[in-house]
Order: C-alpha cells, then structure tokens, then sequence
C-alpha cells in the first residue's frame, strides 16, 4: 500500500468545528457537577453560614453557580475568538489566492 497510495497534502481547517461546542458544553457540565459535589460533600458550608438550612445552602450555591455561568458568557463575549493577527494573515493569504 506505500508503494501505490500517498499520504494527502495537507489541508488547514478554520477552526476546530463541532469540538468547540462539545467543550462548551463539558465546562458546563463541570459547572453543574461541581457545584453539586460542593452541596453534597462540603462540611464548610455550614460553617461559612452557621444555621443556614440545606434549602438556603442549596439556593445559595445554585446563585454563586449562575452567577459564574454569567461571568463565564461575559468574557466569552468580550474576548475575541479569532485575534486580529490572524484575520490580516488569513486576508493578506486570500489575495495572495486571488492574485495567482
């Protein structure tokens, strides 16, 4: 099979497609499942707020966690996903195509 078939050429991607999402989605999840091990296992919640009730603990904690996912959406809002740089790079090798 080395003898007859080669390797294909290369080809860049623009980005890495569906993983993307399926990362997003795992940080979410990680999110979730580790609030919910905070709840369920942590002994200094109670001691952070002594005589608080599971239910308040539980509301409390599912708060601190929306309030990180809004955290988490702002910078993915402020933050560029694809830096300047590599918008001129991918222009400039366009009209490089363009002129050939």
């Amino acid at each position: 099979m080395c003898e007859f078939k080669r390797r294909d050429k290369p080809v860049g991607a623009v980005d890495i497609g569906n993983w993307m999402n399926l990362i997003e989605n795992v940080s979410y999840i990680g999110f979730v499942s580790s609030t919910c091990i905070i709840v369920v296992t942590s002994d200094k919640l109670q001691t952070l707020a002594p005589g608080w009730s599971l239910a308040k603990l539980v509301i409390s904690v599912f708060l601190a966690e929306h309030f990180l996912f809004a955290i988490k959406y702002l910078l993915a809002v402020l933050i560029e996903d694809v830096p300047d740089w590599i918008v001129d790079e991918t222009r400039q090798m366009s009209e490089r195509k363009s002129q050939a």
